[in-house]
């Protein structure tokens, strides 16, 4: 949900700017578009509010790539850098994954017959750590995606 809150928090901002942006252009438009047709003198350049045009614009960018990078990086330093612990135990060719870090110290088990499966849940985008263990004998232990498998022993994590 973090990701969701600045990513609105930033799209926000930056289209009042964008808004606001384009409401100045069209403004000098118009005012230049009828101060041009009510007068047919030959008027020297303006070069200094030009460059100060210039600059504004400048600066409101600086502002919108600092201040979104500021957000990327609170948003990233928001994220729990600990891994998140699940102890998965082995026994008679099934698995209880417990999950010690959660408030009630939950823990997902099941039987292994017919639809009583247990399944491992996890977060996207956060490191998980595996205590593998085994009740009675050799278990080996792999998820889907991940490059090697573990093997889980009675009595060794």
């Amino acid at each position: 949900m973090r990701q969701r809150h600045v990513f609105g928090t930033v799209f926000t901002l930056e289209s009042i700017v964008a808004g606001c942006v384009f409401l100045v252009i069209v403004g000098v438009l118009a005012r230049v578009l009828v101060r041009r047709r009510a007068e047919t003198s030959d008027r020297p350049e303006r070069p200094r509010l030009e460059a100060f045009y210039v600059g504004a614009l400048a600066a409101f960018a600086v502002f919108l790539v600092a201040w979104t990078a500021w957000q990327n990086h609170e948003e990233r330093h928001a994220a729990d850098p600990a891994p998140l612990r699940v102890d998965v135990t082995g026994f008679q060719w099934c698995w209880t994954f417990g999950y010690p870090q959660s408030p009630a110290h939950r823990s997902v088990s099941g039987t292994c017959k017919g639809k009583d499966v247990p399944t491992l849940l996890v977060p996207t985008g956060r490191t998980v750590q595996f205590h593998v263990t085994a009740r009675d004998v050799i278990h080996s232990f792999w998820v889907p995606g991940l490059r090697y498998k573990m093997d889980a022993l009675p009595h060794h994590a």
